[in-house]
């Protein structure tokens, strides 16, 4: 009998899988859910979250799509890991784009707390 054959994956992969999970629980989506929306299998959201396969720009779209975000939400801090407070500040305005459909005035006034402290980080980091 043949072995499967394991694919390396580019950190990315990895990633997006996090991502992925991340922004679905967040909304309150089952992997059911969003497969329906997304017009796919369970089982390919499955093995997307668990980073054993990887997600084509079409793909990219329709999850997107389904999950209500912009594509690149599903990437971002990806290439900014290094840029430490950038990716940070990336996290907190996408969480506050989470919080802002669902109309919780004090998280919403939190998260305004804490971008200006990131700013203000970034600020002095910047002179």
């Amino acid at each position: 009998m043949a072995q499967k054959k394991h694919i390396r994956h580019h950190p990315i992969v990895a990633h997006f899988a996090g991502r992925l999970r991340e922004t679905r629980t967040a909304s309150g989506l089952s992997q059911q859910a969003l497969a329906q929306r997304a017009k796919v299998s369970t089982t390919y959201i499955g093995k997307l979250e668990r980073g054993e396969s990887s997600v084509g720009i079409d793909m990219l779209a329709r999850l997107s799509e389904a999950l209500g975000i912009e594509p690149v939400a599903l990437l971002a801090g990806a290439a900014t890991k290094s840029l430490g407070i950038e990716a940070v500040r990336l996290t907190i305005k996408q969480k506050a784009t989470q919080l802002s459909s669902r109309d919780n005035s004090q998280a919403l006034q939190a998260m305004a707390v804490v971008m200006g402290l990131v700013d203000n980080a970034l600020a002095r980091q910047a002179t």
